[in-house]
């Protein structure tokens, strides 16, 4: 789907709900991890000439994801930024204050 076909048929309720589903999966391996990890449990063991039939966690080589957090704006803040967005639409020169 194109990002145009995108933007006429999805909804914005939609569209948080793909964001909120996706971040939540950021940290849960898929199967393409998974075999990835099981490569890299493989060169681990020829590195470190571990016995070939000893197992190893594939846990150890999940890469934990962590999303930042914005800070809260004040009510004063987003009033600035709202008014410096409509100046820009308009045209409009900012007050110096």
């Amino acid at each position: 789907m194109s990002v145009a076909k995108c933007k006429q048929e999805v909804s914005n309720r939609e569209f948080r709900s793909w964001q909120i589903k996706f971040i939540e999966e950021w940290n849960t391996p898929s199967r393409s991890d998974h075999y990835l990890m099981q490569i890299a449990q493989k060169m681990d063991a020829y590195v470190v000439k571990l016995k070939p039939g000893k197992n190893i966690d594939l846990l150890k080589y999940v890469l934990p994801f962590s999303f930042k957090r914005k800070k809260e704006e004040t009510t004063e803040e987003k009033g600035k930024r709202s008014k410096s967005i409509w100046h820009g639409f308009l045209g409009l020169k900012q007050d110096e204050k």
